[in-house]
């Protein structure tokens, strides 16, 4: 189980944003911006292969012995999203307050 903060890498209005990793599957998260402005986080998850030749790549394609990788990716992924937006919730909710809440 290993996560990659990454140097956010600019794609167009795309940034790269973290990785999470279960062994050769991955879930890369990205914060995009809608064509409205509006911003949000979304991830792809792929596959690492590597032959026996040493030839390696990646791929969107996944075999069923993936299946605990993808969960475990998938809801690491969704975590993290999830308390993200939590964030961003509650700098809105108190962006017009002088006060911030207490820290639990």
């Amino acid at each position: 189980m290993t996560e990659t903060n990454g140097n956010k890498k600019k794609k167009g209005s795309d940034s790269y944003v973290r990785t999470f990793r279960e062994g050769a599957v991955a879930a890369n998260v990205f914060r995009r911006t809608a064509q409205g402005g509006f911003e949000y986080l979304d991830f792809a998850i792929s596959r690492a292969w590597k032959t026996s030749g040493g030839k390696e790549g990646y791929s969107s394609l996944f075999f069923s012995n993936n299946r605990e990788g993808i969960h475990r990716a998938v809801d690491r992924a969704c975590d993290f999203i999830e308390s993200e937006k939590n964030i961003d919730d509650q700098s809105t909710e108190f962006a017009g307050s002088d006060t911030m809440p207490d820290a639990a």
